[in-house]
Order: structure tokens, then sequence, then C-alpha cells
């Protein structure tokens, strides 16, 4: 259907066509200097309108979603040029298109947002179409200008930021991050705080002084922010590793229907944790390296406290072991046993797990996905059971996981790696050889996580291999900036999940590549400095 609708656009007249280069805020105005506001435009005379026209405005817009592209390209060339012509092309497919285009504003560089906010000035209806407001992507760096003189421009700063806010009175979801928090003070924030439908909030990585002393003030020392967000449902404040405590304190028990919240690596306590509301139903909770909270503490709140112990889908407790272990091997036990069957990613990297917990393990892994091991005592033996793990009734795999983190465990050599990935493994309980005649059917793993200490090897080693046997192996080598990945041919991806009964709705449009270390709070996919924070660090 798209690229039909593609062949049709083709047959516009080339001077249209050049008008479909220009920006959308460019065009969006050039269309409306008759005089006619986009909420004024006809519909046209119903006995002339074709097929496509009649179409009730909720499938024209399903239709035209085909040809909106969610990333923008990695030049600074014009995006979505397809669905620009459109507003070219009849007065119904101009109101279905502008509403399409402004549903998710996606701002890469400060000139976009310039442009932008320019355009809504001159027609303020446009702010109450934008649902999305989209930072992710957001550079100051281009242009062939350096970073100072990028700042000296400054369309992006703290009157510009409220200016435009007031002008979407719908907006529900606002995704930032580091490359904006010198912008980010009080008055930004405080405006932020008070837009009444927003659902969805991110500051990655902001930790600026200015963003700091900013939340305190709108949060904290601020006697007039409600006692209750009900409309804030997923946070993330991702490497705010700067943010105090009392901010936690003040603002997570605000969050009555919270359903994700990512705040790795940051200062957050206990005592912030145990404030959610018991109203709150959380699915997606983020807790990589906070060294602020306890071990017994966070076993505690994970198995007792109504808002997370019956409904979480992904919950990941990685901490540095240089620094400190969270969990004790009496912790995982305690924990192991009482994770609701809702679960599907798991991350345990650096808690005291060891051989005596593989039962639970092995009963997790019917229904995880992801599963985090990283810098664990598990033993050569466990790895190969949590992989191979056969139905005893008619011996096809009963294992689900998908990715598996085996990141700085002991036992795990390039050797141990190539048996483990080779699609000829031996059934017997411990195998060494490769056999075709008693190859045991492949287990659904599409990606194992190593440390970089032993990938250059084990590449060599599968390279070898296919050389001398010829047969092309299961698993590719991939390196994903500071993490190294062995993925299967053909179905590395949350992508290919999509038509195999194997649903990956939980990872919210975050389907290029397992084991995301950061919680997407907004159903898109990844790109950007949130691509980077969720799958390379």
């Amino acid at each position: 259907m798209a690229e039909t609708f593609r062949q049709d656009l083709s047959r516009i007249d080339t001077s249209e066509k050049l008008l479909a280069s220009v920006s959308i805020a460019e065009l969006s105005a050039s269309s409306a200097e008759d005089g006619t506001s986009p909420q004024e435009l006809s519909h046209g005379d119903p006995s002339r309108l074709s097929i496509l026209e009649s179409l009730p405005s909720e499938v024209l817009e399903e239709i035209l979603s085909f040809l909106m592209l969610d990333l923008p390209p990695e030049t600074y060339g014009a995006r979505n040029e397809d669905l620009v012509a459109c507003l070219l092309t009849s007065k119904v497919l101009h109101s279905a298109t502008l509403s399409l285009l402004y549903r998710n504003v996606t701002i890469p560089h400060s000139q976009i947002f310039a442009k932008m906010l320019a355009n809504l000035l001159k027609h303020p209806e446009l702010g109450s179409l934008v649902r999305r407001l989209n930072f992710s992507h957001y550079t100051s760096v281009g242009f062939g200008r350096t970073r100072r003189g990028s700042s000296e421009i400054r369309n992006v700063k703290p009157e510009t930021l409220i200016q435009s806010l007031k002008l979407l009175p719908n907006l529900r979801e606002l995704l930032v991050h580091e490359e904006l928090d010198d912008e980010l003070d009080a008055n930004v924030l405080r405006q932020i705080f008070t837009m009444p439908s927003l659902t969805a909030l991110d500051f990655c990585a902001s930790s600026s002084r200015t963003f700091v002393d900013g939340m305190s003030a709108a949060i904290t020392d601020n006697p007039s922010l409600p006692e209750s967000l009900p409309k804030l449902k997923r946070l993330s404040l991702h490497e705010c590793e700067t943010l105090q405590a009392p901010v936690f304190e003040s603002l997570l028990p605000r969050l009555v229907n919270l359903t994700h919240l990512d705040v790795a690596h940051t200062l957050i306590t206990d005592r912030a944790l145990e404030n959610i509301p018991i109203t709150a139903r959380i699915t997606h909770l983020n807790l990589i390296r906070c060294t602020r909270i306890v071990g017994a503490s966070i076993v505690k709140f994970l198995t007792t406290h109504p808002a997370v112990k019956d409904t979480l889908i992904y919950l990941n407790l990685h901490c540095d072991i240089s620094r400190y272990r969270l969990l004790s091997a009496n912790d995982v036990t305690y924990l192991l046993s009482r994770l609701p069957s809702t679960l599907r990613s798991l991350n345990l990297t650096g808690a005291r797990v060891t051989p005596v917990h593989m039962p639970q393990l092995l009963t997790l892994s019917t229904h995880l996905q992801e599963l985090g091991l990283g810098f664990t005592d598990l033993e050569a033996d466990n790895l190969r059971d949590l992989i191979f793990q056969q139905n005893p009734h008619d011996g096809s795999p009963s294992s689900t996981l998908c990715y598996l983190d085996l990141t700085g465990i002991e036992c795990l050599t390039p050797g141990l790696l190539d048996r483990l990935t080779s699609p000829f493994i031996r059934s017997a309980p411990r195998f060494h050889n490769y056999s075709r005649r008693q190859a045991q059917p492949l287990p659904p793993l599409l990606a194992i996580e190593v440390s970089d200490s032993i990938s250059a090897e084990a590449r060599k080693r599968h390279n070898l291999q296919e050389a001398k046997l010829h047969y092309d192996q299961s698993f590719i080598y991939r390196e994903l900036g500071r993490r190294v990945v062995f993925t299967k041919k053909g179905g590395a991806s949350a992508e290919e999940m999509k038509g195999s009964g194997r649903g990956v709705e939980w990872k919210m449009g975050a389907d290029d590549g397992w084991g995301m270390r950061k919680i997407p709070v907004a159903r898109q996919e990844v790109g950007g400095l949130y691509g980077f924070y969720m799958f390379k660090k």
C-alpha cells in the first residue's frame, strides 16, 4: 500500500516536488499564506473526492503513517519528503497529513526548533496537534560550526523552551537529554511539571548544575506543585547522576499511576522507592548502579510492595562489582523464588549467583526472554543447561531465552563460547565435540553478550571452523559501542520476533537489539543518544 501511494506521489508536478524538499515548518507556513488556517480547511465537494479522500480520517491517517519516518536521516537534508508532498495534493490530504506531521515532532538541531516555534507563533492552532516533542536526536554540533559557535546562536534556550511548551496544550511525551540540560532551568522545569496531559518524561543523562538546581526548585522547594501527578506514568532519569536524593523522595510519592521508572546510576534511596504509591503498577524498573540502595531493602521492596510485586516485566539490577555487590546469595535465593511470571527481562549482573540457584533460574528461563548473569559464579555445565534446557516430554527446547549476558563469567572461554554457539551440539550431559548425528533441537537464543577480552579469540575460532567444516556459523560477532555480542544469523533483532508468537511489545519499539540498559518511555524506533545509552554503553 505504501509503495503504491509513493508511486502516486511521484506524479506530482516538479515545481511541487521542489516545495516538498523544504522543511515542514516552511511548507506549512507557505500553505497558509492565503489566510486559511488548517482548522478551516474545507474537505471539498464530496462528489469530486477520490476514493482515497473519501476514506474516514482515522483510516486515511493510518495509510499516511506508512510514509512517516520515525528517525531523521543522518544528513541534514529534508525529512519526510513524501508526507510533505501530500500537503500540496488536496485539502483533504492536507488536513490529514498536517495532523500526522505535527503529532510527533522530532528536533534534530536548533534550526528545526526555531522554525517550528516561529510557525507555532504564527499559527497557534497547530500546537494542539502535537503529542510528542522529541529531542532524543538533538545535537548542537554541525553545519561546519564549532561547539562554541553553535552555542552562541542559542535557538534553544530557557525562554524559547517555555514559549514553545505553552503553545503545546496537549503534549503527552517530552524527550530530552544531556545536550539540553543547561537550558533546563527552574522555570522550564516548573512549566514541564504543570503540563496537564504529560504522560511520559525523559531527562536522559542530564546532570548539569542548572538542571540539578532547577529540579530542586521545581520539585523539592515548590509549594505549588500538586500533591499527585496522575497523568505522569513513565519517567526516565537515566544517568542523572548528580540529582540529589530529596528530589526522588519528593517526586516519586506523587506518581500515583507510575508504570515505567528508570533511575539507573542515580542517587535514589530505599526510602524513595518505598514511598512509591501503592496505586502505581510498575512494569519496567531500572536500578543499574544505584549505590545508595541496599540489597536486603530492595529485595523486600520488589517482593512485598503492591506497586511492583505482581506486575514487573522488565527488571534491571546490574551493579558494578568493582565497587559493591548489591545482592548476596541469600538475597538472590529469596528474590528468584518470588519474581512474578509476568517478567520477561531480568538482569542480575554482579549479584552473587551460584550453581545452587540453577533450579530457580531454569524455572524462570521458561518465560524470560532476556537474562543478565554477568560476573556471577556459574559453571560451564550451568550455562549449557540454561541454553539447551529441554522439555522432558518431547525433547523440544523449553527455554524462551533470546538473550544471555555472560560478561565477566570466569568459566566462559573462547572454546566454551564456540561450543555454546555451534549449530551442532552433542546432547550428552558433558559435551566436547561437534556431531551431526546427535544434534539436538536449536534453542531460541538469539544473542549472547560476552567480555571484550575473549571476543577476539572467539572470532578467530569461528572463522577457522567455518573454513574447515564448510558450514555457516549460527552466530556472528557484533561490536556495539562498548559491548560485544554474538548474534544469531537472520534473527538477532526483536523485529524478527513479531510474527513468531513470542511478542516483544514490552520493548516499546526498541527492536534493534537485545539487552537494553535504558527503559524507553515512548513507543518509537530508538536512535541518537538514546540508542547509545540503551544498547552501546
